[in-house]
């Protein structure tokens, strides 16, 4: 250990103030606050060989990927500091929305695929690919994050020296048969799949409509050999697999999970039912406005009260951009307390529009207020 790295170290220590635990990778992992800026990042606390593997991942550059602002490590330990994503996990995700589309799972798989493949190429293998460890970020890019159980391939070495995974996710040569190599993160992909398409684990229903049922079948087989090689394989026999999944939505570089609902998940007939309500409130409003253009302040007057109890409650009912997962003393609370905070507020939004309505009326009349 170097007098230089120790330094390094405590500086880095001094620069961020640390806020909470986030509860990952064995309580090493924090929120923590730039003294300097303010600025939110994620501080961790890894090995020396993990800190090591986390120098290859800061030269990738990936929207996928979390952004490492600093490094440091002095051979015992590492303190890593990178972005901190806004957003949803997966797991969080489906335990609101249920089963996913097959078009919204492609795609989510998709872009995992694509970042996976840039790890792979430079020899690393994530080895926790579960739906704790991937988020649907606040602007709808698929974020790969924890690689604290990473490793490197090492073409000497016929097992892995540490028995490390998810149960339920992690491919059977991460328990002591054989070396894990890529092979071992296209397993967990299989797993992933059948979970979004199903709602259950592997060991308790397998997916069974073809063609995907046989991409996940041979995405979790035994043996490694059996599965594909590569998630380029992978995701080659995703875009062939079924021609109502556009390859180019499957290798896309944003997301299916879109802001607006009635899109976010680009089914075809959700989209109509979206468009249908959505012009209709246009056209409610349009035809209400018609009624209110004696004088410019009641016209202004009438357009707000119409904004906030058509527009504005139904956005902030429907829970527009997943508004509620961006404020921070609203994002730990539970679903169900969530759903009933959007509500109430959407009822004083529509409340207090209506009430404005009524004293646009009573100015356009003449006629006290209801």
């Amino acid at each position: 250990m170097t007098r230089t790295n120790s330094l390094q170290i405590q500086y880095v220590e001094e620069q961020y103030e640390t806020l909470t635990s986030l509860g990952k990778e064995g309580g090493q992992t924090f929120l923590a606050k730039e003294k300097r800026n303010g600025r939110i990042v994620v501080k961790k606390y890894v090995t020396a060989d993990a800190a090591l593997l986390y120098e290859k991942l800061r030269g990738i550059k990936s929207c996928h990927l979390a952004e490492i602002y600093e490094l440091v490590s002095n051979g015992e330990k590492g303190i890593i500091i990178e972005e901190y994503i806004s957003g949803i996990t997966l797991r969080a995700y489906m335990e609101e929305r249920g089963v996913l589309a097959t078009e919204e799972t492609m795609c989510i798989v998709g872009e995992l695929c694509a970042v996976l493949d840039i790890v792979h190429k430079q020899g690393i293998i994530h080895r926790d690919l579960t739906p704790d460890n991937i988020i649907l970020s606040g602007d709808g890019v698929v974020k790969l994050i924890d690689f604290g159980i990473a490793r490197e391939v090492k073409a000497e070495q016929k097992r892995d020296t540490v028995i490390l995974g998810t149960v339920g996710y992690a491919a059977p040569e991460q328990f002591g048969f054989l070396q894990s190599d890529v092979r071992a993160d296209i397993y967990a992909l299989g797993v992933l799949m059948n979970e979004m398409l199903t709602g259950d684990h592997t060991g308790q229903r397998q997916y069974a409509m073809a063609p995907f049922a046989n991409i996940i079948k041979r995405c979790t087989e035994f043996d490694p050999e059996k599965r594909f090689q590569s998630v380029a394989d992978l995701e080659k026999m995703l875009g062939n697999a079924d021609s109502n999944v556009n390859k180019s939505v499957i290798k896309r570089k944003g997301s299916c999970v879109k802001w607006l609902p009635g899109f976010r998940t680009g089914i075809l007939w959700k989209n109509i039912v979206a468009s249908l309500g959505y012009g209709m409130m246009l056209l409610s409003t349009y035809i209400y406005m018609e009624q209110y253009t004696v004088s410019v302040e009641t016209f202004f007057l009438e357009f707000f009260a119409l904004f906030l109890y058509i527009w504005m409650a139904a956005m902030v009912i429907v829970n527009v951009a997943d508004w509620d997962r961006k404020l921070p003393f609203l994002r730990k609370l539970p679903w169900m307390l969530r759903m009933v905070i959007r509500v109430i507020l959407g009822m004083v939004l529509f409340e207090r529009g209506v009430a404005i309505e009524n004293y646009v009326k009573s100015l356009a009349t003449g006629l006290p207020m209801p």
